[in-house]
């Protein structure tokens, strides 16, 4: 007896089993989309199937009928299955397959907006974002593929992501965009399917609309009011109290043009021309002047990073002090993280061409993150500034003055900006942005004998705190307008130097920052 229980249970297992095995080839021809033996397969083994699972296969059979033609049979199955009032995602996509094989594309829409599905296939999220663009609603469609989460999503799934997103920003006439993804799939060396083919006659169609001649003209325009400064004079004693004095306000003027040279997939060479002008209140009658001229050549090395450098020339001539006269250059390095976050490092040199030993060294890094239609981004910099210190002769009587003038010596900068942009529309965005700043000078070397007569109460250090609001409007194609305000808060402790001569320094001041940025690309 216990013989024939044993048999009888192995045999249920065996069968069982069998079963089961069954079942998995079964959904294997499906997910291969080997449509016409699935259905064959799945006719002969109907029986097998739970019946607790008999719905799911019915959506699987409903969207391969689609697959193969067979639209009338597919709908007799849907419809079968909403008086079961089954839903899945399988059963989705297949309903959104049969609208798009009928180009019924607001259906599609509208049953997406209706449902909002919160699980739903890779497939089906294509559907409905092929079908936002085919309305020419090419900011829906691009919201909906950034719902899809590329965790889980295979290299060739990624790269179909990148190529509707490139066809969206193409047809809204944002070619950089455009490109950038459309790079992502053409460096894929293992990509070769229909994707890569179909992005390459995309990326031929923005060579022809972005032609390698490009202009761009900035125009900067700032005024600065309110601003309240404790000032220190130059002979100002320890026990004074510091005089405070109203600037009516500053005026700038900061017109900057780009002229490429040569633009295309990899490549970036461009020359730019940047001049500033400012001009103080009708008290101060400060006026400044700065022109650079910069050539930069930017070079895509790898799917993933892009090099640049920099060669310039710049000068600087501020009301009270002799011209400036530098020579820099820039290195930088793009790196792409994921197709969402990237960052860059950069590297800048300076040196004064009529003093020498000026110097100047700069290290930055910026992290961007997008979520969607938002950008985040932080940038950390330090600069290092090597200067010729005051040199001070000292008669044992009279206080000294310095004899290369007011001179910083060598000081150090280290900069913090945080910053987050959301887009409300194609058109309007905005952008909030802190930033902080802290200037360390070194001490000067002051002559023995000399210390009655200094000012100086410890190394002189520098901060500023602002917060920005910027509004930008996308006024066409071509142009980008940009409203901004700013608040500004600065201290500062420590005063270098002697009553006559040393290192000025301010004491706490604040300043409102009023201006518009206006961005003209003529291709």
């Amino acid at each position: 007896m216990r013989h024939f229980i044993f048999v009888f249970l192995l045999i249920h297992c065996v069968s069982n089993t069998a079963h089961a095995i069954n079942l998995k080839y079964i959904n294997g021809l499906y997910l291969h989309k080997n449509c016409e033996y699935f259905a064959r397969e799945l006719k002969d083994n109907w029986s097998e199937v739970p019946d607790e699972e008999k719905n799911d296969y019915l959506a699987k059979l409903a969207d391969c009928s689609v697959d193969r033609g067979q639209l009338e049979f597919a709908e007799s199955l849907f419809n079968n299955l909403d008086r079961k009032n089954y839903k899945s995602s399988i059963l989705s996509q297949a309903k959104a397959k049969l609208d798009l094989s009928r180009s019924d594309f607001k259906r599609i829409t509208d049953d997406y907006e209706a449902k909002k599905p919160k699980k739903a296939t890779f497939q089906y999220y294509i559907y409905v974002a092929q079908s936002y663009y085919e309305q020419e609603d090419y900011d829906s469609s691009l919201k909906v593929l950034s719902y899809i989460s590329p965790s889980k999503l295979t290299p060739y799934q990624k790269n179909i992501i990148r190529y509707w997103k490139a066809k969206n920003y193409f047809l809204k006439d944002e070619y950089e965009k455009t490109s950038y993804f459309l790079d992502l799939v053409l460096d894929d060396e293992e990509e070769t399917g229909w994707v890569k083919d179909a992005s390459q006659v995309l990326k031929n169609a923005v060579v022809a609309k972005y032609r390698p001649f490009r202009a761009v003209l900035y125009l900067n325009a700032t005024y600065d009011t309110n601003t309240n400064k404790q000032s220190i004079a130059n002979s100002i004693s320890e026990d004074e109290v510091p005089s405070s004095y109203i600037i009516d306000g500053t005026y700038r003027i900061n017109p900057s043009f780009d002229f490429y040279l040569l633009k295309n997939r990899t490549t970036k060479r461009y020359i730019n021309v940047d001049l500033s002008f400012a001009w103080s209140s009708k008290e101060t009658a400060n006026e400044s002047e700065t022109y650079s001229i910069k050539y930069r050549n930017s070079q895509k090395t790898s799917s993933r990073n892009t090099f640049s450098w920099d060669l310039g020339l710049s000068k600087s001539q501020t009301e009270f002090k002799d011209s400036a006269n530098d020579g820099f250059v820039r290195l930088g390095l793009f790196h792409l993280i994921t197709d969402d976050k990237f960052a860059t490092v950069t590297y800048r040199f300076a040196r004064n061409l009529d003093f020498g030993y000026k110097t100047s060294h700069t290290v930055a890094l910026s992290l961007f993150s997008v979520y969607d239609t938002q950008l985040i981004y932080g940038t950390i910099s330090q600069s290092q500034t090597f200067d010729h210190a005051a040199n001070y002769e000292f008669d044992g009587v009279n206080a000294p003055s310095a004899v290369y003038g007011t001179v910083f010596g060598n000081y150090g900068t280290t900069s913090i900006d945080l910053a987050h942009s959301i887009d409300f529309t194609d058109v309007h965005s905005l952008r909030t942005q802190l930033s902080y700043s802290n200037t360390s000078y070194q001490a000067e070397n002051l002559p023995a004998g000399s210390e009655s007569l200094t000012n100086s109460f410890g190394k002189r250090s520098d901060q500023t705190y602002s917060a920005s609001l910027i509004y930008a409007n996308r006024w066409d194609a071509e142009t980008n307008v940009e409203l901004f305000a700013t608040a500004i808060r600065g201290t500062s402790s420590g005063h270098q130097g002697y009553f006559y001569g040393g290192t000025f320094s301010h004491k706490n001041y604040t300043a409102n920052q009023f201006g518009i940025n206006v961005d003209w690309t003529y291709e």
